[in-house]
């Protein structure tokens, strides 16, 4: 399997989608904006209302004049505007919690202005009137934006060296791969930090049954044999009938990744470096991080973390050797 090929895809369609995210973000920046400046203005209108009925009642009542009506204005201004952010996290905690506005994928054709765009309309509650729905415009394609931004800097962060290794063993397996074959077959690939990059990706599907696994869509294997310039062969009916069994190959196992890969640092690192190296690799899979998810993903990070504890006690261990001598 030619990973390089599928590397190159990768990067330009994460490129592609990096960089037309950074637009729409700014579409639904400016335009929340705008509905911001506006919902603001009509506060302040409010707020000045309210200031001339306070200061007439505080002049009849205490014999005072209040004659700072922008200071007034400004605090109800701003108060309006954290009640009104607070108001629509609150409302949409769940839509939140669950990420569905950071759904923009790297796709096969459509470089991801359509989702962009539902993205920008999706989130207001069939319920809700008119007017709510304008009050809670502003905040709603405030998030938009934020999320188009945290996209585009997810996608450009992604490790696509591992992800286009790990597409490469499924595409040539041709089914359904388990995290734990996975593991085996490309032990370098650190799957606590690829797997979850790898759900950025339309046509890869996670498997939940169990052994939990991931495998692709046919239309991402055709785009993946297109960018191989492989032909995909139909199924005939000589691949219905049995065929001899093969003769026994031999299997040779990879050689388990150094102690230096498993932290990610170069063989000449100092012990500071091995420190700070190790803090940042146990942190990626720290149980708490998949106390939610089923038990494949915990078995994974649990073996993750005794991987790098023993790099980490190995490292640490000839260092201790080093100055002792």
């Amino acid at each position: 399997m030619k990973t390089a090929a599928v590397e190159r895809w990768l990067i330009k369609q994460t490129l592609i989608e990096a960089v037309l995210n950074v637009p729409v973000g700014l579409i639904c920046l400016s335009a929340s904006l705008i509905v911001l400046a506006f919902s603001t203005s009509i506060a302040g209108l409010v707020g000045f209302v309210l200031f001339k009925i306070v200061a007439a009642l505080v002049k009849s009542i205490l014999d005072f004049n209040l004659l700072d009506s922008t200071l007034f204005c400004e605090i109800f201004c701003s108060g309006f505007l954290v009640w009104l952010f607070v108001s629509h996290f609150r409302r949409n905690a769940d839509f939140f919690h669950q990420s569905r506005f950071r759904t923009s994928k790297v796709h096969v054709s459509n470089a991801g202005l359509s989702r962009a765009l539902n993205v920008l309309l999706a989130g207001p509650r069939s319920e809700d009137g008119l007017f709510v729905r304008m009050l809670y415009t502003g905040p709603q394609w405030f998030a938009s934006a934020i999320s188009m931004f945290y996209k585009s800097v997810t996608l450009l962060g992604m490790d696509i060296s591992s992800c286009a290794k790990i597409l490469a063993i499924v595409m040539q397996k041709g089914a359904r791969v388990s995290f734990a074959e996975l593991a085996q077959l490309a032990p370098e690939c650190n799957g606590v930090k690829v797997f979850p990059q790898l759900r950025d990706i339309a046509g890869v599907i996670f498997l939940q049954n169990e052994p939990c696994g991931i495998s692709l869509t046919s239309e991402l294997r055709a785009e993946f044999s297109r960018v191989l310039g492989v032909k995909m062969k139909p199924p005939s009916e000589k691949d219905f009938h049995a065929r001899p069994k093969p003769p026994p190959v031999r299997v040779v196992e990879p050689a388990p990744p150094g102690p230096h890969t498993i932290l990610g640092i170069p063989s000449s690192a100092s012990l500071a470096q091995i420190k700070a190296a190790y803090r940042k690799q146990i942190k990626l899979c720290h149980p708490d991080r998949f106390a939610t998810l089923n038990k494949d993903w915990q078995q994974m990070a649990e073996q993750r973390s005794k991987l790098v504890n023993e790099a980490y006690a190995t490292l640490s261990a000839q260092f201790s050797k080093r100055s002792g001598a």
